[in-house]
């Protein structure tokens, strides 16, 4: 018996979320930092 592995998708785009969109900010420059010569 076949299974479907399809997921449920998110039907409706949220409101951005600074803080989160800041803990990225945050991450990448970590990363950029850490790592100069990586390839992003």
């Amino acid at each position: 018996m076949r299974r479907a592995t399809a997921c449920k998708r998110k039907t409706k785009a949220g409101d951005s979320h600074p803080e989160r969109d800041a803990q990225f900010a945050h991450i990448n420059t970590q990363v950029a930092t850490a790592c100069p010569n990586s390839n992003r």
